[in-house]
């Protein structure tokens, strides 16, 4: 009976904190970003950072790209998410 009890306050004092969450997501107006910086040596810093701009491509968000490429080739991740309004700032050498 004691756990039932305690089971119910608690879901009662949850729904009352979601709804002050909820009250103050709506009352939000400033509209925020985030910047995110892939380094380091090795490898995986491409590969985590497309995979970071694809997922939020897929869920709707402005995504912008600055991306340092070593010499003049033919860029696969151009290709395929600039035509899904992906913004690209592509770096020339010179920057090591």
């Amino acid at each position: 009976m004691e756990a039932r009890i305690s089971t119910e306050r608690h879901v009662q004092r949850q729904q009352k904190l979601k709804e002050q969450v909820d009250t103050r997501i709506a009352a939000a107006i400033e509209k925020k970003g985030i910047l995110i910086v892939f380094t380091g040596n090795g490898k995986g810093k491409s590969t985590a950072a497309f995979g970071t701009v694809t997922r939020a491509v897929g869920h709707g968000k402005t995504v912008g790209v600055a991306q340092y490429i070593k010499g003049q080739w033919d860029n696969g991740e151009y290709n395929l998410l600039q035509p899904l309004g992906v913004e690209f700032h592509i770096m020339g050498t010179g920057f090591t």
